[in-house]
């Protein structure tokens, strides 16, 4: 593997864990029940992760504990610890129109 691949490769890791911890904070929840709820969550996993793995996912690039997160995991995280965007209502002149076509 040529060393701009492997820069590559880590640069790539670290913007998943950006993005894994931005996901966990948008989501309001402490990391420990982020992974409760991304470990419950259906699908079922074959096997959940640890509070370990979830917290070496996330952790200083430098540390020694670090591991990388997959496209897979990030997925899963952004379904089921992002919640849906709330459905706006119609706008009052939309609404207003609906009711005088209605009469």
């Amino acid at each position: 593997m040529t060393p701009k691949k492997t820069a590559q490769r880590m640069e790539e890791d670290e913007q998943r864990a950006i993005k894994l911890r931005a996901i966990i904070e948008r989501s309001g929840l402490t990391i420990v029940a982020a992974l409760e709820l991304f470990n419950s969550a259906p699908p079922p996993l074959f096997k959940p992760y640890s509070l370990s793995t979830w917290k070496a996912f996330i952790a200083d690039p430098a540390a020694a504990r670090r591991r990388p997160v997959s496209e897979l995991v990030l997925e899963r995280a952004r379904k089921v610890l992002v919640p849906p965007p709330k459905k706006r209502n119609a706008p009052a002149a939309a609404r207003a129109q609906k009711v005088d076509h209605e009469r």
